[in-house]
């Protein structure tokens, strides 16, 4: 469920992407940053987060990631101008490292057909996502204002938050963060 609502956010604003311009009185080279932000700060950052996972445990960094996207939630949907948009994309970005976390917490479950299904569910849960983001934040933006797409996210927050802190595993940390050695 996590990493479909990620895959929702990477999308989130691509149906709104030719009116912001006018929505952010900014130019369109300047908006296009609206889109690009949120997938180059997740090309950076998805690594690293599940590295750090590694260090300090996966529980606490999915916790911080899913904190992150809700962070970045709220500066855009409260946003009235481009920078501070360009803020909470880059924070949504950075939290789309829950996909290298959630494949990490995977490969600990000790059940070889569990493990190889969750797995295989988070990677498929990319396409799905993505087949019901593009549609649905065109909804949304069409029966009301274009920040409903963020506020949208923040009245998930609370499920999505009991789910993955009843349903991750116990803070776990492997290997020496010096040597890279892991498990």
């Amino acid at each position: 469920m996590c990493r479909d609502e990620h895959r929702v956010h990477a999308d989130l604003v691509v149906p709104i992407q030719n009116h912001l311009p006018e929505l952010l009185d900014a130019p369109r080279s300047a908006t296009a940053w609206v889109l690009t932000i949120a997938l180059l700060v997740a090309a950076v950052t998805t690594p690293i987060s599940g590295r750090l996972g590694d260090i300090l445990g996966m529980r606490r960094v999915m916790i911080a990631l899913l904190a992150m996207m809700t962070l970045g939630s709220l500066i855009a949907a409260l946003s009235g101008e481009l920078t501070w948009l360009l803020v909470g994309r880059a924070l949504q970005g950075v939290s789309m490292g829950a996909t290298a976390v959630g494949i990490s917490m995977m490969s600990l479950v000790d059940n070889r057909k569990i493990r190889i299904a969750g797995i295989s569910i988070i990677s498929s849960s990319m396409g799905f996502g993505g087949a019901i983001g593009l549609p649905l934040a065109a909804w949304i933006a069409e029966i009301g204002d274009w920040k409903l797409l963020f506020w949208r996210r923040l009245s998930l927050e609370p499920s999505i938050s009991s789910l993955s802190s009843s349903l991750c595993p116990a803070p776990i940390a492997f290997g020496n963060a010096s040597t890279g050695l892991g498990r």
